[in-house]
């Protein structure tokens, strides 16, 4: 079973019938979260979103292009479709995530919805920028 696979059945048990279909991708699994997260925000429900952001971010670092890439326009893209949960967002993304997404966000995100985030961003995105400069300094 792939590593993916495994860490996603720890995360995810409700979709356990799902993680066992050898054709449900980690594309399939990232479309099944966004409706999860939704309802994981109006209940309130941190857990929830700690193992849906959490599992996003173990994906987007990743060298398998299959899974940053999944986590990417599959979640990461996608994340302020819904502007009614775009300040609760927030505070799930690090610092890296907000830095390497920054661009995506700005080619996708409604414009006047980007105009409102990009303010509430802007600080993790620079704590990002410095955090992977620094990254690069060290040869990480």
């Amino acid at each position: 079973m792939a590593v993916w696979r495994r860490r996603a059945l720890e995360h995810f048990p409700e979709l356990r019938r799902e993680l066992t279909d050898r054709d449900y991708s980690v594309y399939s699994l990232f479309f099944d979260l966004k409706p999860m997260l939704r309802a994981a925000f109006d209940a309130g429900d941190d857990g929830l979103l700690r193992r849906i952001f959490g599992f996003a971010e173990w994906c987007s670092r990743q060298t398998a292009q299959e899974l940053w890439n999944a986590a990417g326009v599959a979640f990461y893209e996608h994340l302020f479709d819904y502007p009614q949960y775009s300040e609760r967002v927030i505070p799930w993304l690090s610092s890296r995530i907000v830095f390497t997404h920054w661009q995506l966000w700005e080619a996708m995100v409604d414009p006047a919805e980007w105009s409102r985030l990009r303010s509430l961003l802007e600080g993790k995105r620079r704590a990002g920028e410095r955090e992977a400069e620094a990254a690069r300094s060290d040869g990480s």
